[in-house]
């Protein structure tokens, strides 16, 4: 799988409104990569991805697994 890095960076005000219309115009699905706990705790997880959903462009939130004894392993 090729790793693409961002060509087009969205900063500023109201830069969370924009997002959805800007990730659908470059493609239909999304994946959302955050933090641990930042995004989730303040509800920005939930407004992205309902935002996205709101603009025909289904997202999935990789999240990582706790395994034990701190080791974590990644989840899509």
């Amino acid at each position: 799988m090729p790793l693409v890095t961002p060509a087009h960076i969205i900063t500023g005000p109201g830069s969370l409104t924009r997002l959805p219309t800007c990730v659908h115009e470059r493609g239909t699905k999304a994946l959302l990569v955050t933090g641990r706990n930042f995004c989730r705790q303040t509800g920005l997880t939930g407004r992205i991805l309902n935002g996205l959903g709101e603009v025909g462009c289904p997202a999935v939130r990789f999240q990582p697994v706790k395994l034990g004894r701190g080791a974590w392993r990644e989840r899509v």
